[in-house]
């Protein structure tokens, strides 16, 4: 049976006097792949933030594993990619990637595999928004937890490098992780369990891919 590793209930986030999340409310399980559909702009890095302890909810309450998201547990079971990543802009790709793939524990990294390699010896200042997103793909993925809570992990990649991350993907699903991650892109929907939809700060749908809510609501926003 699986037991569910993230429960979301009924978030709400207010920046200012705009309403970002109103009432979320989401179960990801252990084994499963969850996806977060929504457009721009519409509170889905926020939720991100909010799961991983980055930024502080009005209103609400998150569970993982069963417990409250505090430190240190939050980090040995949690690993999350921000969108944009961030690192250490005057060190080289290879300095942050050693550096935290150390502290986290990671296994070993693909850099052939994720075109990384030759970009080793930029400074990440200097380095395309690919690149950023391919090193922290590298760090969040291959690091060895429970949990992956992932912002926009297709975005700025090539295909041959977004297949690498879906294969990836399902293999940590393969062994029982669990994995969550927002989308706007129509392609990433073939390796989910269910797709949810974020509109006007609330989870509106919650099916399988191939629902035909999920599919005419995502052609209706993003077409």
């Amino acid at each position: 049976m699986q037991g569910i590793a993230v429960e979301i209930r009924g978030i709400v986030k207010h920046f200012g006097k705009r309403v970002v999340l109103d009432g979320v409310t989401l179960e990801i399980k252990s084994g499963d792949v969850i996806t977060l559909l929504a457009k721009n702009a519409s509170g889905k890095s926020t939720l991100i933030r909010i799961i991983a302890g980055l930024i502080k909810r009005d209103s609400g309450e998150i569970l993982i594993n069963g417990r409250k998201p505090v430190y240190p547990y939050i980090f040995k079971v949690l690993s999350v990619l921000i969108d944009p990543p961030s690192f250490y802009p005057h060190l080289k790709v290879i300095e942050n990637l050693e550096y935290f793939s150390h502290i986290h524990g990671c296994e070993k990294l693909p850099t052939e595999k994720l075109g990384l390699a030759e970009h080793l010896e930029k400074r990440v200042k200097e380095a395309s928004h690919g690149t950023i997103k391919k090193l922290g793909l590298a760090i969040t993925l291959w690091r060895n937890t429970d949990i992956y809570v992932l912002d926009e992990p297709f975005s700025h990649l090539d295909p041959k490098s977004q297949n690498v991350v879906k294969d990836r993907i399902n293999e940590l699903r393969s062994k029982g992780k669990a994995i969550f991650f927002t989308t706007h892109q129509q392609n990433a929907l073939d390796i989910c369990d269910k797709v949810a939809i974020l509109e006007d700060g609330k989870t509106k749908f919650i099916g399988t891919p191939q629902s035909k809510d999920i599919i005419d609501f995502f052609h209706g926003v993003f077409d």
